[in-house]
């Protein structure tokens, strides 16, 4: 084990030589596009990990239902030999269609999260994906803040690659 002090994308980053298929990294950005130190962001690192095998699991939040799966989207161009899958879960009411969110609130109708997984195994996936349906079953029809009930809708998207 070892302990950096610096940014955790920088160290990352400039640790991946040789690391090909032996890591896999968790990336939780605050701001997905937003340059680090070493000029790359935590998009463009996920870009660059996919490319080199390495397995990742890639949070991303939003706060509209027009943005669901970005990260899914952005990262599925990053190869076509990897294999992609993406759990999202929206908040949602039984009562009214999902609009606008807030991430920061995380509990209005169109607010929601994922992740995306690559280079991982298929147990991995089968078993965030089993995480993501019974997260939804516990939620539904709680009720929200404002009374009205509640759900998560959970969804699965799959990119097989070409390998």
């Amino acid at each position: 084990m070892r302990v950096v002090c610096c940014d955790g994308m920088t160290a990352l980053h400039e640790s991946l030589v040789g690391v090909d298929g032996k890591v896999v990294a968790h990336i939780d950005p605050y701001d997905p596009w937003a340059q680090g130190p070493a000029g790359v962001s935590a998009v463009g690192l996920a870009r660059e990990l996919i490319r080199r095998g390495v397995g990742l699991v890639y949070w991303y939040g939003y706060d509209g239902p027009e943005q669901r799966g970005w990260a899914f989207d952005e990262l599925r161009e990053s190869s076509s030999a990897a294999i992609l899958w993406c759990g999202d879960v929206m908040i949602a009411s039984h009562e009214k269609a999902a609009f606008g969110g807030d991430l920061g609130d995380a509990t209005t109708p169109g607010t929601g999260f994922g992740v995306v997984c690559a280079n991982v195994s298929t147990e991995a996936i089968n078993a965030c994906r089993r995480l993501g349906e019974e997260l939804a079953r516990a939620y539904d029809g709680i009720p929200l803040p404002d009374g009205m009930s509640g759900h998560l809708d959970f969804t699965v998207r799959f990119a097989p690659g070409s390998s």
